[in-house]
């Protein structure tokens, strides 16, 4: 598994409000990990060999929604050692999956510039606090370049005492700001961790080819009530859910907000309703916790 954060990446995001990991993935574990995005955003090589099988990618970026479309895209989402860093930089062991995504951006397609921005508008109906609730990571399938398109991070050194209904900070009137970004340009399989109360923003993508392929992936509090904005239940009539729920380790569940095997929720009764809803899953724990 990828290495989990140390010391001094902690340190970092907790005076910054962010920590780049470059490299976090080896290659035999990015290759393992662009498989399932290669089935559903392609590459560049892809993309140009036949544009009209993605026609939204010609005037905005491609999206594939937490669950994803395959289960083995959304167990990547659901990474484990992520949500060990979350649970870290909460300091809980009681997390869920707030929402997850896939997004890929395709050179001389669509304008991705935009302005710096938090990320709690549409992630919690509140603020967030100094303590927070919520961690959310980006990882990079893609080399990111200065031309493709590179995340733009400002240090909270620079922008604490900016109030948070200041969502945007369009450049006109914050020029100083975008003197003091930073560039996220990294290889490919680096990691992005920030927080709800990181000024960051998308930038444009100027290169004649390329893509940028990103995975997306927040977690929160398991006691949070108010913030999350990706319902999963809503899906749970199509396929994809079941599957997921089914090929999901014990763990991974519990961050899709299935209770725990020693969870009071479980019964003989209930088990086998689970059992019979997902049949293709392993619910051997939850047998042996009843």
């Amino acid at each position: 598994m990828p290495a989990a954060l140390s010391d001094s990446d902690i340190a970092h995001w907790r005076a910054h409000g962010y920590v780049i990991l470059e490299g976090w993935l080896d290659a035999d574990e990015l290759a393992q990990a662009r498989g399932p995005v290669d089935q559903i955003h392609p590459d560049w090589g892809r993309y140009t060999a036949d544009p009209g099988r993605w026609p939204q990618a010609e005037h905005a970026w491609l999206y594939d929604h937490f669950p994803c479309e395959t289960p083995a895209a959304s167990l990547h989402v659901l990474n484990e050692t992520l949500a060990d860093m979350a649970a870290t930089l909460l300091d809980t062991g009681d997390l869920v999956v707030a929402h997850g995504e896939l997004i890929a951006k395709y050179a001389g397609t669509a304008d991705f510039e935009q302005p710096h921005h938090l990320d709690y508008g549409n992630n919690t109906m509140l603020t967030p606090p100094e303590e927070l609730e919520q961690i959310p990571f980006i990882w990079y399938f893609d080399d990111v370049t200065d031309d493709l398109g590179p995340t733009k991070v400002l240090s909270r050194q620079h922008t604490s005492h900016l109030p948070l209904t200041e969502r945007g900070l369009p450049r006109e009137s914050h020029p100083d700001l975008y003197e003091l970004e930073v560039s996220v340009e990294v290889p490919a399989g680096s990691l992005l961790v920030y927080s709800m109360r990181t000024y960051h923003r998308g930038s444009a993508m100027t290169a004649a080819a390329g893509a940028r392929r990103t995975g997306h992936v927040t977690f929160m509090r398991g006691d949070v009530r108010h913030a999350g904005w990706r319902d999963l239940s809503r899906a749970g009539n199509e396929a994809r859910l079941s599957e997921l729920i089914e090929q999901a380790t014990v763990r991974q569940r519990t961050l899709l907000g299935i209770p725990a095997p020693s969870d009071a929720y479980w019964s003989a009764s209930r088990l086998k309703e689970a059992e019979a809803r997902y049949p293709k899953g392993d619910w051997q724990a939850y047998r042996d916790a009843l």
